[in-house]
């Protein structure tokens, strides 16, 4: 049986995602659950929440801070944001980060460590295909 993922921020739920490995950066490290893995309570890193399937599909999330917890092969994600990879507007993103090294105010304290999380995403799924190609 695979692991289950449930990705929940405040404004919504993702359906569950069965996938044989979830990998996500935790506050000290990135931590990775296959089936059978002991029950886990961790906090989330600005970083990833990411899916694997044993074909080797991947599915990638940038997300923003939160906790874990594994439980018999769920893993549940409580994040304050989340965003598929395939949604980042890196040149967006990169204008921001210059606004707010330019003096702009952040919207929120950790405004830049979203960001440059969610580049760190990006850059991590584009290694991945060129690694692939």
């Amino acid at each position: 049986m695979p692991v289950t993922l449930k990705l929940v921020t405040p404004v919504g739920v993702l359906p569950p995602q069965p996938a044989y490995q979830v990998t996500f950066t935790a506050s000290d490290g990135e931590i990775g659950i296959r089936e059978g893995h002991a029950p886990l309570v961790a906090l989330v890193g600005h970083g990833i929440v990411e899916t694997v399937q044993k074909d080797g599909a991947r599915r990638t999330w940038a997300v923003r801070g939160g906790v874990a917890q594994v439980l018999k092969d769920e893993v549940n994600v409580l994040v304050d944001e989340a965003l598929e990879v395939t949604a980042i507007d890196a040149a967006r993103v990169q204008a921001r980060l210059e606004a707010l090294q330019g003096g702009a105010k952040p919207e929120r304290d950790d405004e830049v460590a979203w960001l440059k999380g969610q580049l760190a995403a990006l850059a991590r799924r584009q290694a991945r295909a060129a690694a692939h190609a």
